[in-house]
């Protein structure tokens, strides 16, 4: 999907904050049109449905609108979205510094129709960003600033597991992938800066180069009822031949997957993790 930082927001395994809202890496089902020429790049795309083209299943990698509440992480419920009809554009054009580096500088934009299976009724969804993505010697800059939001139309209400009638949460999206799905922020800005410093080693053995990272995001909520989500991994990626290894040391607050959740009710403090993840490329 042609949105912002390309192509990954991060340089860690864990993947930056945009990820966990389907704003990186994201794989749908589509077509893309692209057109390079001198410091340009434009991408222009239509995708008629999510990765799947089933928004029931959770088992998928790109986070997307899914109606499984399956999971176990607050917020999640079933009120019968999917995405359908998206139209991506991103444009970027690359400064040329010379022996200093190079400056890619861009916008992107996206919308899309939520169709709820439940009501009938399609809603829609949009996003933009603005990014630099900066190459100056061994240094990598990656800055960027991204809103979205969610506006389905929902139910009133659904059965939880235990057969009750419940209230849909408008200000809540909910998003899958891995087997999970969670509630996330209807609506947000995201600020994302990341710096990496890359080695080449060349008397150790196998290895190639050791890439030295420090990934950060902040997300802040439009609703005054949700804390704000930050993350900051710190870490090396060791590249030998077709063999990755990511060491990752993950800290964050209300950030899902990493000892909270998006919309309330985690682990209120700061927590971390360390995630080591070894990687054969063939």
């Amino acid at each position: 999907m042609p949105f912002g930082l390309q192509p990954y927001a991060s340089h860690n395994f864990w993947f930056s904050g945009a990820y966990y809202v389907g704003l990186e890496d994201d794989y749908d089902m589509g077509v893309k049109f692209l057109y390079n020429t001198g410091p340009w790049d434009l991408a222009l795309a239509f995708y008629k449905n999510g990765e799947l083209g089933n928004a029931g299943e959770a088992g998928r990698y790109s986070v997307d609108v899914i109606n499984n509440a399956d999971g176990g992480y607050a917020g999640a419920q079933p009120d019968g979205n999917e995405e359908t009809n998206q139209v991506n554009l991103r444009v970027a054009h690359t400064l040329d510094h010379g022996q200093l580096g190079q400056t890619e500088l861009g916008v992107s934009g996206q919308w899309g129709q939520l169709y709820n299976k439940n009501t009938k009724d399609t809603g829609d969804h949009w996003a933009g960003a603005a990014h630099l993505n900066g190459d100056y010697g061994r240094w990598n800059l990656q800055l960027m600033y991204a809103a979205y939001e969610y506006d389905p139309e929902n139910p009133a209400t659904y059965k939880n597991a235990d057969g009750d009638t419940v209230a849909v949460d408008n200000d809540i999206i909910t998003l899958g992938a891995y087997s999970y799905s969670w509630g996330a922020p209807a609506e947000a800005q995201i600020a994302i800066a990341n710096l990496a410093y890359t080695l080449p080693v060349n008397n150790w053995g196998p290895i190639d180069s050791l890439t030295f990272y420090s990934d950060n995001t902040l997300i802040e909520l439009d609703e005054d009822r949700f804390d704000s989500i930050w993350q900051n991994v710190v870490g090396c990626l060791i590249a030998a031949g077709p063999v990755y290894t990511y060491v990752d040391v993950i800290s964050g607050k209300n950030m899902i997957f990493s000892g909270g959740n998006m919309v309330g009710g985690g682990n209120e403090g700061r927590t971390t993790r360390i995630n080591v993840n070894f990687g054969y490329y063939f």
